[in-house]
């Protein structure tokens, strides 16, 4: 996901900031469990950190079980090595608490759908937890904002919903604006300057 201003004279993208963009099963998840794998001496101020994060932000049920909720936020000194299924209980690798792992994990399959992490030591563990929230929530939040923009241009009698009548009258009047010279055909020239759902317009 780019998140900028296009400079229509110039053509150019001014990017303001760039990430991968986050997977329909994030965007579309209602609960959350948070998991503080391995979470001995000061890692055991993340799971409160992060619960206390989650609360106030009130996007997600917070479920105690993982195996009942659509993500789980999982907490660790240790990188992710994708096996949160496969694993047979916590993370047992030796633990030295200087970085502040955050992944956002399938738990029916162990995927790791978005993850980061904050080197500020052992003392704070909390601030790092609560700093990977927001960073998860901006990124969250910035491709909602896309959607609902997107929702805005299409959804043309206002019924929170597009309908397939005005999905495609929209490409209809996309594909007559890239057709300049009229002649019912979209030519290598003329599909150039593709902007199909163009957001920022």
């Amino acid at each position: 996901m780019v998140i900028g201003t296009l400079d229509e004279t110039s053509h150019t993208i001014h990017v303001s900031e760039m990430f991968r963009a986050l997977p329909p099963k994030v965007s579309e998840a209602k609960s959350v469990s948070v998991v503080c794998d391995a979470c001995l001496r000061d890692m055991d101020a993340a799971e409160p950190a992060a619960l206390k994060e989650l609360d106030n932000w009130g996007r997600f049920d917070l479920l105690p079980n993982p195996r009942h909720a659509d993500l789980v936020l999982l907490f660790s000194a240790n990188p992710y090595l994708g096996d949160y299924v496969t694993r047979d209980g916590p993370d047992t690798r030796p633990v030295r608490v200087d970085i502040t792992f955050m992944n956002v994990i399938d738990p029916r399959t162990g995927e790791n759908l978005w993850g980061d992490s904050r080197q500020w030591g052992s003392w704070f563990v909390g601030r790092a937890t609560t700093d990977l929230i927001h960073e998860f929530r901006d990124q969250l939040e910035a491709g909602d904002s896309r959607a609902e923009r997107l929702l805005f241009r299409l959804d043309r009698d206002g019924d929170g919903g597009v309908s397939k009548q005005e999905f495609l009258d929209y490409m209809s009047a996309e594909f007559d604006r890239l057709d300049t010279n009229g002649d019912g055909l979209l030519e290598p020239d003329e599909l150039r300057r593709l902007r199909v759902l163009d957001l920022d317009k």
